[in-house]
């Protein structure tokens, strides 16, 4: 172990480090639109499928999680080959190599200002704790803890170890500042970038691969924490990795990647994901928001906001939602599912049978969106098509808000719960092509169509239900 501790540190990384800092602390706050809460998985695995729940139910009255499971919150005791805890150091075309168990190859806490240019950073150690790795970055190749700072300029990271995170940035004011990075990590539970306990980390054009079971290129664990990307690839390979997990603030940019055999946007409890001009594919769902109860993100409401760019779902849902409220709101984003169906809320294995249903709210923008809209039964969607969105596909007990300028061309047998036509109710936007639409009569919000049957254009008929 080398620590070291200089007094005189480049103006250049301080200043960027302390921009930085004040960027971290407005991504920090959640982003004011609707939403609520949700959590992860119960081995300290959060990439991987979590249990279902049962046995931990919300505290009564307030809906947020009860305790975690026994040992999940202790310490974990974290290792470094490189440690520095006070003073600021520059370093350049440095070698960094832990190859011992739970030994990250940097580690900068309280303190500690590090700026690297061009290192190679190399590990192959494995944790002895998942617990340990993902909610405190023990065994990560980079670690910042207690509010240490670190910047990287170009240069290599590679973790070979079972849960060796690439990047690992946990509790407030710990920062890492990344651009023109290559991270591979390569071990199970090994994610690219990874933050918790308010922990920041700032990506730009950086290459992220990750390749086994419970890695997601970025990720979020137990409180949370924000990361930013601009310009970045992202590539998973395993089980229950998507392209982003958040139990925090993801925000990115001009993305693009792929999950091999998972989502490509997981969110667990409420917290948030927005995305601007990204390309991003699942190959299970598109993207997944849902509380687990495993006491990792309190709450419910994950909220994803997507504006151009293309998502697309190769398998499943392009929206999945369960046991939690979602909001979504899609802007001018190329969407594609190729099972046909655009969105499904349903209830699945976390949660208690019974209450444990998906509840979406869908606003759509400029849109031209194909596919079925699927709420099962105890679940519910209310789907806004606004500015000039086209709807291609049927519904299942969805509620349907659709303006002026926007239209809905029905593809086979549909119900609706509410159906709302802003401005003057004009069927003209329900485009029927011969098959019938059924509104929930009982609704007092459907007393405009006074419990009758109207005809539809293309040969079709809004009939009635009670």
């Amino acid at each position: 172990m080398h620590r070291i501790t200089v007094s005189i540190f480049s103006m250049a990384a301080l200043l960027l480090a302390t921009a930085f800092i004040a960027l971290a602390a407005d991504f920090g706050e959640a982003p004011p639109f609707a939403g609520s809460e949700a959590p992860h998985s119960m081995n300290g695995r959060p990439m991987g499928p979590p249990p279902d729940g049962q046995d931990m139910p919300p505290k009564q009255g307030d809906g947020r999680m009860g305790p975690p499971p026994g040992g999940m919150m202790q310490k974990a005791e974290l290792k470094g080959d490189y440690v520095l805890d006070e003073g600021s150091v520059s370093l350049n075309d440095r070698l960094f190599a832990s190859h011992a168990e739970d030994t990250s190859a940097i580690w900068v806490k309280k303190d500690g200002r590090l700026a690297v240019v061009n290192p190679t950073i190399q590990t192959s150690g494995n944790t002895s704790s998942n617990e340990g790795s993902s909610f405190f970055g023990l065994n990560a190749a980079v670690l910042t803890s207690e509010g240490g700072q670190i910047t990287l300029d170009k240069g290599t990271v590679s973790s070979t170890g079972s849960g060796a995170n690439g990047l690992f940035a946990t509790g407030k004011g710990s920062l890492i500042v990344a651009a023109n990075l290559a991270i591979r990590a390569t071990g199970n539970g090994g994610h690219g970038a990874m933050t918790s306990d308010e922990g920041t980390i700032v990506l730009e054009r950086c290459t992220i691969f990750t390749t086994e079971a419970h890695g997601a290129p970025i990720a979020t664990d137990r409180g949370g924490g924000t990361i930013d990307a601009t310009d970045c690839q992202l590539s998973a390979k395993g089980e229950g990795s998507p392209l982003l997990y958040s139990t925090g603030v993801l925000n990115g940019t001009r993305l693009t990647g792929d999950a091999a055999i998972s989502e490509a946007v997981v969110i667990e409890g409420k917290n948030y994901v927005t995305l601007n001009d990204c390309e991003l594919t699942g190959h299970k769902n598109g993207a997944m928001i849902y509380q687990s109860f495993s006491g990792d993100a309190d709450g419910f409401g994950g909220v994803l906001r997507m504006t151009g760019g293309s998502f697309t779902a190769k398998k499943g849902a392009l929206l999945y939602v369960t046991n939690t409220d979602a909001d979504v709101t899609l802007s001018g984003t190329k969407v594609e599912a190729d099972s046909g169906i655009l969105a499904k809320a349903a209830a699945d294995r976390w949660g208690q049978a019974g209450s444990n249903g998906g509840r979406l709210r869908l606003k759509t923008e400029r849109e031209t969106m194909k596919g079925d809209l699927i709420a099962e039964t105890g679940c519910s969607i209310d789907a806004e098509l606004m500015d000039h969105t086209t709807l291609t596909g049927k519904t299942v007990n969805t509620g349907m808000k659709i303006d002026p300028t926007s239209k809905w061309e029905v593809t086979g047998p549909s119900s609706v719960s509410i159906l709302t036509l802003i401005g003057e109710p004009n069927l003209e936007r329900i485009h029927s092509h011969g098959f019938t639409v059924t509104y929930n009569a009982a609704l007092p919000e459907n007393n405009w169509l006074q419990g009758q049957s109207h005809p539809l254009p293309g040969g079709g008929t809004l009939q009635p239900r009670h």
